[in-house]
């Protein structure tokens, strides 16, 4: 959460949003394309940022990697499935010809003392991954960074440029910087700010001894008090399921485990303002277009997906973005109600897995 709220303080008092602009101009698909320096990407503002994360979001990982290769940028999300495709091509090698399903203990006993590949190796030295201790003796890997809605944008140490100031994530926390003064911007004052934190789901669960999903809805917001006559609003909308399979005693992501097949979401999402201090309280005055605008209702489903299924959904639901309402004083925090399904494959019927905030 502290992640996300240093970046959106910061957003909502410099990166204002015309809201003024026309519909035509809103939803051209041409964005401006980021720029890379010195392994950094660069973007010109808090809406070419999430117009990015969103597009990374449809496309295949190839044609991720074409884009990233194309303004010679490697993304942490990149570095990940590329340690974990060569972790597990290195597990298969020397696992081969056993049994597939034995604890790690039982190939010890069988005089199988595994090492790690070297990629994983570095980057564990590195601190840009971590190993967990899982149930049963079994572990797994994981990024340092925990903000999957934003791998695709940073570098392997973590950082992305905005208009003036760089951040730099680490863990579930982030530094900001004047990306010209390079002054450590470490003053933000959540005074006077209404935040509000909807984020639910993320436990793994297992579906049997050798799979296992987890489902989430990430959505953090900041809404300025009535005391200001400037309103602000930032909203961080996106969810993502993951699934996973146990092999050489090891929880990863495989290709040969891809349960995930349909999402579905409806939601609401409002906030209440007044044009000035004693005037009458009005429901939503100013429409939050973040550039791309859609009913409050989305689906997804793998059969119409060309990369087909899946254990790594993510998507960006909307609104996604900061607005400065300037002369509204905005009475409440924004509010967003939600019902969404994820399907997995597996069992007679799949496995259906809701969640919902009313």
């Amino acid at each position: 959460m502290v992640v996300v709220l240093g970046l959106v303080i910061s957003a909502c008092k410099k990166d204002k949003i015309d809201l003024n602009v026309s519909s035509q101009q809103n939803s051209s698909s041409e964005s401006p394309r980021p720029k890379t320096v010195d392994g950094v990407l660069n973007f010109d503002s808090e809406e070419h940022l999430y117009n990015y994360l969103e597009k990374c979001s449809e496309i295949s990982d190839i044609d991720r990697i074409s884009l990233e290769e194309s303004f010679d940028f490697l993304s942490l999300g990149t570095l990940y499935n590329r340690i974990i495709n060569e972790e597990n091509e290195h597990q298969e090698k020397f696992y081969s010809g056993y049994d597939p399903n034995l604890s790690i203990k039982e190939y010890e006993s069988l005089g199988l003392f595994y090492e790690n590949s070297p990629i994983y190796k570095k980057y564990l030295d590195l601190g840009v991954i971590y190993e967990k201790d899982e149930n049963g003796g079994a572990k797994s890997f994981n990024l340092s960074i925990d903000n999957p809605g934003f791998l695709n944008v940073l570098n392997e140490d973590g950082s992305v440029i905005v208009g003036k100031k760089k951040y730099i994530f680490k863990g579930s926390e982030i530094s900001i910087i004047d990306n010209i003064t390079g002054e450590v911007l470490n003053n933000i004052s959540y005074n006077n700010k209404a935040t509000s934190e909807w984020t639910h789901g993320g436990a793994w669960e297992e579906l049997s001894s050798t799979q296992r999903i987890s489902y989430k809805v990430y959505h953090y917001c900041i809404t300025s008090s009535e005391g200001s006559s400037s309103g602000l609003i930032q909203s961080t909308f996106y969810v993502h399921a993951q699934a996973q399979n146990k092999k050489f005693g090891t929880w990863g992501f495989r290709s040969s485990y891809l349960p995930i097949y349909s999402f579905s979401a409806n939601w609401s999402a409002g906030y209440k303002a007044k044009s000035c201090y004693y005037c009458l309280i009005q429901e939503n005055p100013v429409f939050l277009n973040d550039n791309d605008p859609v009913p409050p209702a989305f689906s997804w489903h793998s059969s119409s997906d060309p990369n087909g299924q899946t254990n790594n959904f993510l998507r960006y639901l909307k609104p996604n973005g900061s607005w400065a309402l300037d002369g509204w004083y905005i009475t409440s925090v924004f509010n967003i109600n939600y019902t969404m399904h994820f399907t997995f494959s597996g069992g007679s019927s799949g496995h259906l897995r809701s969640l919902y905030r009313y």
